[in-house]
């Protein structure tokens, strides 16, 4: 990508500041809001959620302001909600979809959604009920453009003065302004993100992409061909399970342990690697697990003294015996 020029820069800026200026308007609403609750005696009975749409990059991967990439600034959005039983100052770190807004909502108005819905309720999350551990380890994102754009006219990413209107094609080929009942939207990308990486899966376009969101949190470097491409199949294997899940099949995908890379010190043979990941897996996904030598993890374990990653498999440099007081006890 080339870099942006510092008129780009400017028009970014003046963007930026007129969006930052536009939320004033929804800070008074809000004000507005509880203090019309507050005076009828119901703010204590009453949740407020406070979320939005979609997040924007502007300027960061020298991207002109769009939505529709699958990095931080586009995926992720805030979510604070103000209830009954939700402590305050309290923030989690818990992966959280959009999908799990209609499943919250209707667990705080006391109703149950069908299980063919995706998503979880948060509301247990909020309330400090459910435990880290039992919730998803990992979440599944989709962004589809219309059959009439291009990945970057969909919002992608575009010069400040382009038009701010999404033209709608059909299955002839035709655009029109008007969407049809032939309109079948475009797969742009899918990812799939947990907490320690994120795997970017093109549709149509672009190229693959890995982050450690650990030790690279804006993305700067992909990790792709420099992966272990067994980790790199399993991911591909997993984003293909979520593409056609949906209910339960989902939330089953989201809470299985997460795949390994075989990203080792002195080498490991493939069908060595097969065999200590289906150990894991047999013991339920435990932190870390020793077998043979090798150190199985789904957390970074540098403070272990060991040279690995998140969720790889490496060798021991310290004897067994050293490693004694310092490992978890779900150890084995």
């Amino acid at each position: 990508m080339p870099l942006l020029t510092e008129t780009d820069i400017q028009g970014i800026d003046a963007l930026y500041r007129k969006r930052l200026q536009s939320m004033q308007a929804v800070d008074e609403m809000i004000g507005q809001l509880v203090a019309t609750l507050q005076a009828h005696g119901q703010l204590e009975n009453t949740f407020i959620v406070f979320t939005s749409d979609n997040g924007l990059h502007m300027g960061q991967h020298r991207l002109f302001p769009g939505k529709g990439r699958g990095y931080e600034e586009d995926i992720r959005i805030p979510l604070i909600v103000r209830g009954p039983g939700v402590p305050a100052g309290t923030m989690r770190a818990d992966l959280a979809s959009f999908a799990d807004l209609a499943p919250t909502l209707a667990d705080m108005a006391g109703t149950i959604m069908p299980t063919a819905i995706d998503g979880r309720s948060l509301l247990p999350l909020l309330q400090n009920v459910a435990l880290a551990s039992s919730w998803r380890k990992a979440m599944f994102i989709e962004y589809y453009y219309a059959p009439g754009e291009s990945p970057d006219t969909a919002m992608g990413g575009e010069p400040l003065d382009w038009p701010v209107q999404l033209r709608w094609g059909n299955t002839s080929g035709s655009t029109d302004a008007v969407r049809s009942p032939d309109d079948v939207a475009v797969l742009d990308y899918s990812v799939i993100r947990t907490a320690f990486y994120k795997f970017i899966q093109p549709g149509t376009t672009y190229t693959r992409e890995l982050y450690d969101m650990t030790a690279d949190p804006y993305e700067l470097e992909n990790r792709i061909w420099t992966a272990d491409p067994l980790f790199v199949r399993r991911l591909e294997a997993w984003m293909g399970s979520f593409r056609t899940c949906s209910g339960d099949g989902c939330r089953d995908l989201e809470i299985r342990p997460a795949p390994f890379g075989c990203d080792v010190v002195a080498g490991i043979p493939e069908a060595e690697c097969e065999a200590l990941v289906a150990f894991y897996n047999s013991s339920g996904g435990a932190g870390w697990l020793q077998r043979d030598g090798w150190l199985v993890s789904n957390t970074p374990c540098a403070w272990f003294g060991v040279t690995c990653q998140s969720g790889h498999i490496v060798q021991l440099h310290l004897p067994a015996n050293e490693l004694t007081g310092l490992l978890p006890d779900q150890l084995s």
